[in-house]
């Protein structure tokens, strides 16, 4: 008797639980949600900034950049008068490589038209003393031709400030000039008439003879220059450009740049996560990092923004995503490169298969 029939019948209960197998197999691994993991490049930068460029010759621009949140958190202009000179000096502890604390001065300017209303200022008011000296212990000289000539000189400089102080009311008006540079022109322009009143009740005393009159003008004369002393020093010493910021002095970039600090205590990493891909990501995904030059250490990071708009990078649609790094090395340094690791979330093979035609059928 031939067994064939039997043989075949095996073979077939054989292969009915091998695709049933297969079958469930499938369907374990095809509802099965998968941790999808996603290598993309990444470099370094750190949270916050704080720059000083010469833009022009006339121009020098402060700015502290927030890069966690992509904004400009501080910005300061110094428009320098054309008709001053102005020497700006780097203090001697701004150097690359060493650190800076919040508020300490980086530079100084020194504008020769303070230094020579200053040094004006103090030789007047020697004088006004030596003159007020003379009127106390000894007898009245006649003064009435210096009390001319000095209400001329006042009387002069006025007039000549004159066109400055327009000059820098229009420059306000069209935003080229800050507020207190105006105020402090304004300032200015009011010494100057109040030195001419000084000078002219100074010459009606003298012509009058009035010596007690005059000892009294001579007292609130040196009392006005010593107070506009004050103003100049005062002045002088806001001529500092300070950092708002504690951080690290870095080299700063070839240009207009003058110096650069960055806050590295806290380092953020730039990752240009592929566009395709953004639908495994929130805000919760695991990042490790591994950076160049730093060995094989891997380091973990936490998504703090989350991409809104495409762009290209070498040809490639990226979100550019920004994650914070909770262990920063000491060793790290803005624009070092290297490969983040971002794990999505949890999808199943059906879910991954339905996403690709979608995104095939879409670009087609």
């Amino acid at each position: 008797m031939i067994s064939y029939p039997k043989i075949q019948m095996s073979t077939l209960k054989k292969s009915g639980w091998l695709i049933l197998a297969i079958v469930i197999l499938l369907i374990v691994v095809g509802f099965i949600p998968w941790q999808s993991s996603i290598k993309a490049p990444c470099y370094l930068t750190p949270q916050k900034e704080w720059s000083l460029r010469q833009t022009d010759p006339d121009k020098i621009i402060a700015k502290l950049e927030n890069n966690q949140i992509g904004l400009l958190e501080n910005v300061q202009l110094i428009h320098i008068d054309r008709s001053d000179f102005i020497d700006l000096t780097l203090d001697k502890k701004i150097v690359p490589g060493k650190t800076i604390q919040a508020g300490e001065v980086v530079a100084q300017l020194a504008s020769f038209s303070d230094s020579m209303t200053l040094a004006r200022l103090q030789g007047d008011l020697k004088e006004a003393e030596q003159e007020l000296n003379v009127l106390t212990v000894g007898e009245k000289e006649s003064v009435l031709y210096e009390a001319e000539k000095a209400l001329d000189y006042a009387q002069a400089e006025l007039n000549a400030y004159q066109p400055i102080i327009i000059r820098q009311k229009e420059l306000y008006e069209n935003n080229l000039i800050s507020i207190e540079e105006l105020q402090l022109a304004e300032t200015e322009m009011e010494l100057k008439k109040i030195n001419v009143d000084i000078y002219s009740a100074r010459l009606n005393n003298v012509q009058s003879g009035q010596k007690e009159t005059l000892q009294a003008v001579s007292e609130a004369e040196i009392e006005q220059l010593k107070n506009q002393i004050n103003l100049v020093k005062a002045k002088m010493d806001h001529n500092q450009i300070s950092c708002p910021i504690a951080g690290m002095i870095c080299h700063p970039p070839a240009g207009d740049f003058l110096c650069l600090v960055q806050k590295q205590d806290t380092m953020l990493v730039k990752i240009a996560f592929p566009g395709n891909k953004m639908s495994t990501l929130d805000q919760n995904s695991l990042i490790t990092i591994w950076i160049n030059g730093l060995g094989s250490k891997l380091l973990n990071a936490k998504v703090i923004h989350l991409g809104n708009s495409l762009q290209a990078v070498q040809g490639t649609p990226v979100f550019w995503i920004t994650a914070m790094i909770e262990s920063p090395n000491e060793k790290m340094q803005s624009g070092m490169t290297g490969v983040a690791r971002i794990k999505g979330n949890k999808q199943t093979f059906f879910e991954l298969v339905s996403a690709s035609w979608y995104k095939f059928r879409i670009n087609r």
